[in-house]
Parts: C-alpha cells; structure tokens; sequence
C-alpha cells in the first residue's frame, strides 16, 4: 500500500544514529576487519556509545544503547 510498516516507523523515530553515522560505523567495522581487527558486540557497543554520548549528552542514557540496538 506505500506505507511504512510498524518496524520502520519506530526505527525512524528511535533512532539514535542518522542513517550516516550508521554508514560510517559499518565502513569503520569492514575497515578493521580487513586489517584483521575484528570488533566483539561488546567492543561496537562501546563505540556506538562513546559517539551517541558525545552527541546527545544531555538526553543519551549513560548506560548505553541498551540490547536490542
């Protein structure tokens, strides 16, 4: 019917990241898998947070992105 699903809708409005800044980690992910420097969940959470923090400091959750991020 052309209209956004439930999924995208939430996803649009929750998002942390813009669409860029999502583009930018997976290339920084790609760039150090080639140099053989594979990131764990842990270590890509940690990342993700130390940008979301830096830009959103006020309204971003110290504890993180949380699980299902």
């Amino acid at each position: 019917n052309g209209g956004r699903s439930c999924q995208q809708a939430n996803e649009e409005n929750n998002a942390w990241l813009t669409p860029e800044e999502e583009e930018n980690i997976v290339e920084y992910c790609l760039e150090l898998a080639v140099q053989g420097f594979l990131l764990t969940h842990r270590h890509l959470k940690l990342h993700v947070d130390s940008i979301l923090q830096g830009q959103h400091c006020k309204d971003f959750l110290m504890s993180g992105v949380g699980v299902n991020w």
